[in-house]
C-alpha cells in the first residue's frame, strides 16, 4: 500500500468512527450508532475540527450539535486538551466560540478562543478540503464569523439534524453522568472508575487531562460520600468505587471499555498529517520510511497507539528496516481499526 493509499484509509476509517460517535450523541443520519466504547466528547470535538475539514457535512453537523447541546461539554477540559498542542484544530475553537447563540455561552466558550486582535491579520485559508488534500474552492458569499478567524467558507446554516444523546446507550456514559451531577471533573472521575475499576490520582489526571491538583481535591471530597474509597498512601494511593453507580458495575461487565480517545485520535491525526504532507510526493520510499520511523519513535506516535487502551498485537517495529516499516505500520493501524 502506498503512502497516499494509507492516507486515504486513515481518513475514511476515522471519518466513519466520527460519524458513528456523533450519531450516538444525537445526530440524525444513516451512520450506525456507536456502541462499542465510551465516547469522549471533548476528544471527539477536537478530532472533528481536523478530520471534519475533509467532510464539510460532518463539521457542520458537529457545529449544529454544539449550538444546541453545548451545556454538556466541559469547556475547561476542552481548553486544557487544546493548549497541549496535541490537536491542530485548536484555532477553529475560536470561531466555534463566537458562533454560540447567547452572550452567556459565548462568555463560557471564550476560554477556548483566541482574541480577535490576534486573528485579524491571519492569512485566510479555505476551511474545507477535498479528500485528496486540495483546498475546496469557496464560491459566493462568505461566513463572516469564520472569515474573522481566518477561514473561508460559505455561510453556516442550521439544518435540524441533531437531537439529544441516547441516555440508554452505554457509550454515552460520560454525558449521562454530566447530566446527572453536573459538568465537572467529578463526572469524569466516576466514568473512569466505572470503566477501569481503580486508579491513582496521577493516572486519572493523565488520562482525563485535568490538572493533578483538581483530581486529587475532587477525590478527597468525593470520598466523604462513601461511594469511593482508597487504599495506600502518597503515590501508591488507589481509588475504587465502593458501590455501583447508575446500577452499573465494571466487575460485572455492565459498562463499556473507555479507551484514551485523546491520544488515539491525536495519533491518527499525526499519521494523516505525515502522509498528507506535500513532501511525501517528492520522497523515495526509503525517505518516506525514515520519516515515518521518526514520527513513530522520536515523536512517540507508536507509544500513543500502544497506550490508547485498544488491544493491539505487539509489533516490534524497531526490528524492521527500510521500507518494511511502512508495511508494518499500515498493518498496525489496520489492526487498530478492526478492534474499533
Amino acid at each position: 500500500m502506498s503512502v497516499n493509499d494509507f492516507k486515504n484509509v486513515i481518513l475514511s476509517r476515522t471519518l466513519d468512527i466520527l460519524w458513528r460517535q456523533w450519531s450516538a450523541l444525537g445526530v440524525f443520519g444513516s451512520a450506525p450508532v456507536w456502541e462499542k466504547t465510551v465516547i469522549d466528547p471533548e476528544a471527539l470535538i477536537l478530532a472533528t475540527c481536523y478530520f471534519g475539514r475533509y467532510e464539510a457535512r460532518l463539521f457542520d453537523t458537529m457545529l449544529e450539535w454544539l449550538l444546541m447541546q453545548n451545556s454538556c461539554i466541559n469547556v475547561q477540559r476542552l481548553k486544557g486538551v487544546s493548549i497541549t498542542g496535541l490537536f491542530s484544530g485548536k484555532p477553529l475553537l475560536s470561531a466555534i466560540a463566537d458562533m454560540m447563540p447567547t452572550p452567556g455561552q459565548r462568555l463560557k466558550w471564550s476560554a477556548c478562543a483566541v482574541p480577535r486582535q490576534h486573528t485579524k491579520d491571519l492569512e485566510r485559508q479555505p476551511l474545507f478540503f477535498l479528500q485528496s488534500g486540495q483546498p475546496l474552492p469557496v464560491v459566493g458569499q462568505l461566513d463572516d464569523c469564520f472569515k474573522a478567524h481566518g477561514y473561508l467558507r460559505n455561510p453556516f446554516s442550521v439544518r435540524g439534524v441533531t437531537g439529544k444523546f441516547d441516555s440508554q446507550n452505554k457509550a454515552c456514559l460520560l454525558l449521562k453522568l454530566r447530566a446527572l451531577i453536573g459538568v465537572s471533573a467529578r463526572a469524569d472521575i466516576l466514568a473512569y472508575l466505572m470503566c477501569h475499576t481503580s486508579g491513582s490520582p496521577r493516572s486519572m489526571a493523565r488520562f482525563l487531562m485535568f490538572y493533578p491538583a483538581t483530581i486529587a481535591k475532587a477525590l478527597v471530597e468525593m470520598e466523604e460520600s462513601g461511594c469511593i474509597s482508597h487504599v495506600g498512601d502518597g503515590l501508591k494511593k488507589m481509588y475504587t468505587l465502593t458501590e455501583p453507580i447508575l446500577n452499573c458495575s465494571a466487575d460485572k461487565h455492565e459498562v463499556l471499555p473507555m479507551p484514551n480517545w485523546i491520544i488515539l485520535f491525536n495519533a491518527l491525526e499525526r499519521l494523516h498529517l505525515f502522509c498528507n504532507s506535500s513532501e511525501r510526493s517528492n520522497e523515495s520510499a526509503l525517505e518516506q520510511a525514515s520519516g515515518l520511523r521518526h514520527l513513530l519513535d522520536d515523536e512517540h506516535v507508536l507509544s500513543q497507539l500502544q497506550q490508547s487502551g485498544i488491544r493491539l498485537r505487539s509489533r516490534a517495529l524497531q526490528n524492521y528496516r527500510g521500507e518494511a516499516i511502512l508495511t508494518e505500520t499500515q498493518q498496525l493501524v489496520d489492526d487498530l481499526f478492526k478492534e474499533l
